[in-house]
């Protein structure tokens, strides 16, 4: 809501403002502004779901943050995941559903409420050999938009996505 993004020194248990910007605030009341945010590369990547975007960071040799700059418009994401091969899969809470978003910005849809992501609200590829092509996603069963006016049972869902997740930012 305050419209930062934090570094934490978890050894000297201090943090600090790492990036400040009135684009990560939210325009609406009750609604989330900088949600979900993922390191892919040298880049920070931030849904600002109240503004329906996707923005990226930089992350200068230094550490210190670069510019923001406006990726994807136009998609109310919560939170996302990276493929090997570079394409994001998004979660889109009140809609219902989980896309695949190519980097030409070709979206699809990958699933909906048939496959049982009323209320999708975050998404992470499995690490396990077995779960190399899995992507995980919570749902909270459409808790704050019933799926046509029913609540129903939060839950993991496994979807098979047909490719491998990116390597996660080591230490």
């Amino acid at each position: 809501m305050n419209g930062r993004l934090l570094v934490v020194d978890q050894h000297e248990r201090e943090w600090s403002n790492w990036l400040e910007s009135e684009y990560l605030r939210p325009e609406s009341d009750g609604m989330p502004g900088a949600n979900g945010i993922k390191l892919n590369r040298d880049l920070v990547w931030v849904s600002v779901t109240d503004r329906n975007a996707l923005v990226r960071v930089r992350v200068e040799p230094d550490g210190r943050a670069g510019d923001l700059e406006l990726a994807v418009e136009e998609l109310r994401a919560d939170d996302f995941a990276f493929s090997e091969a570079e394409r994001m899969y998004i979660t889109t809470h009140v809609a219902q559903s989980v896309l695949r978003l190519e980097a030409d910005g070709t979206r699809a849809t990958i699933a909906g409420p048939d496959e049982g992501v009323v209320g999708s609200t975050a998404c992470a590829f499995g690490r396990a050999p077995q779960d190399g092509h899995a992507l995980y996603v919570t749902t909270n069963g459409g808790l704050s938009l019933p799926y046509e006016g029913k609540l129903q049972d939060a839950k993991l869902v496994r979807l098979e996505v047909g490719e491998n997740g990116a390597a996660l930012p080591s230490g």
